[in-house]
């Protein structure tokens, strides 16, 4: 069957892209995407290669997965070689990296942050109706139900993981109560102990003028296993600096710290004066989790549950990835 659209997406974003090409072929717009559009005895690259010579429209759904598949990236490459119109309609607030940031950088992009699902769906209909020429005006768009049931998915989520926090947050604050009531802190002891013993030392402290001989004994209460430890020591804060999400790794080679920063890429900052720490350079390495640094050679784990050696040469600002999937790399550390 003829189509206008090819839609590329990761298969961990299937949900999105379900509601992409529904909303779409409301619409009359015809998609293709896979599995759906590959029969079981068909080949897979083929029928791909197929698909996208006959659109007129080359769809990506982009996303932080998108971003790191192989497969959408070959897709990317075969639409640009094929002279398709490419349109990135990102699902997540980040930019692409590496390759996909040669390819999509330049293009023009259509974003779907929440909260205004429909209303992105909807310019998404209307950019697609006009780029192959079956312009619809806007107030005769129709979105299916399945689009508004997963806008309801998304706030009923919302709405348990804000009310599952609240409730430990709660917890937490009377568990806290409950535990210190029961079990008052060290140092609350420590302060009634102190007034006991200066109580008991002035009680059985000699008259004003009075000496005491080396020979006459010292009370309990004044011998040193009676004197109270002394506190813990103080550990003070010099210097922060914030990121815009958790590290998940780091690495100091001398002054040079190195953060792996997951979507955020690998951090290098120069922490030679730690009261003010210096970011230095933003290091293309995305999901970066873990890294040694040997000889200028920044050795990285990224990903999630696929785990991929990318080792960066910082002297000639190359990178090299020895393996494409690797599921035996543990997360170092």
């Amino acid at each position: 069957m003829a189509h206008d659209v090819f839609v590329s997406y990761s298969s961990k974003d299937k949900t999105v892209a379900d509601a992409v090409v529904a909303s779409l072929e409301q619409n009359d717009i015809r998609c293709w995407y896979a599995p759906r559009d590959i029969k079981p005895s068909d080949d897979w690259a083929e029928s791909i290669t197929k698909a996208i010579e006959s659109s007129k429209v080359f769809l990506i759904v982009f996303s932080g997965n998108a971003n790191q598949s192989h497969r959408v990236l070959d897709e990317v490459n075969f639409a640009i070689s094929e002279e398709i119109t490419i349109l990135p309609f990102r699902i997540e607030n980040l930019d692409p990296v590496g390759a996909m940031k040669l390819h999509l950088s330049t293009r023009h992009w259509l974003d779907a942050y929440d909260p205004s699902w429909e209303a992105h769906l909807k310019k998404l209909v209307f950019d697609v109706s006009v780029i192959i020429e079956a312009k619809i005006e806007e107030e005769k768009i129709r979105l299916p139900d399945t689009v508004r049931g997963v806008r309801d998915q998304k706030k009923k989520r919302l709405t348990i993981i804000l009310s599952t926090f609240a409730a430990v947050v709660v917890l937490g604050v009377l568990g806290w109560f409950g535990f210190n009531t029961l079990f008052p802190p060290k140092e609350n002891l420590d302060v009634k102990e102190t007034q006991t013993l200066a109580e008991t030392s002035l009680a059985d402290s000699p008259a004003n003028g009075e000496v005491i001989s080396p020979d006459d004994e010292l009370p309990d209460s004044e011998t040193s296993d009676s004197i109270p430890s002394a506190s813990e020591p103080v550990i003070e804060k010099i210097g922060e600096y914030r990121t815009s999400r958790p590290a998940k790794g780091l690495f100091l080679d001398r002054n040079i710290l190195y953060l792996a920063n997951d979507a955020d890429n690998l951090l290098q900052m120069n922490v030679a004066n730690p009261s003010n720490p210096l970011p230095l350079a933003v290091l293309l390495a995305y999901g970066a989790r873990d890294l040694v640094v040997e000889d200028n050679m920044a050795y990285i784990i990224t990903g999630d549950r696929n785990h991929e050696l990318l080792v960066l040469d910082l002297d000639e600002d190359k990178s090299y990835t020895f393996s494409k999937i690797l599921y035996h790399i543990p997360i170092l550390g």
